[in-house]
């Protein structure tokens, strides 16, 4: 989903990009509703809903979530570790840092 409204969807205006993400939405709570046992017995795998729940609700003009790049993450996370000893508060800072290298 990401790769195509940030690719060839992109083109659409912002109301037609968020009305087309609010169907495709509407239609796989549809699916996970009524059908997902029986796809799930017919086809072996399970409906998974391609928009992000936890995603942007509205706020202002609708914009995607597009991962940043590899490279976008190494500076980002580079910038961070150097800023460490300078902390305000050095031990928070540091478990900080270390906890968000584990979940990425």
């Amino acid at each position: 989903m990401d790769r195509f409204f940030a690719g060839l969807g992109k083109s659409s205006k912002h109301s037609t990009i968020r009305s087309k993400i609010t169907r495709i939405d509407g239609f796989f709570a549809f699916l996970e509703q009524r059908y997902a046992v029986e796809i799930m017995r017919r086809f072996g795998v399970p409906v998974e809903n391609p928009i992000d729940p936890y995603g942007p609700r509205h706020r202002g003009d609708f914009g995607l979530r597009i991962p940043p790049s590899a490279q976008a993450t190494k500076e980002f996370f580079g910038s961070w570790r150097d800023t460490l000893p300078t902390a305000r508060k050095y031990p928070v800072a540091v478990r900080n840092y270390v906890m968000s290298k584990l979940t990425y």
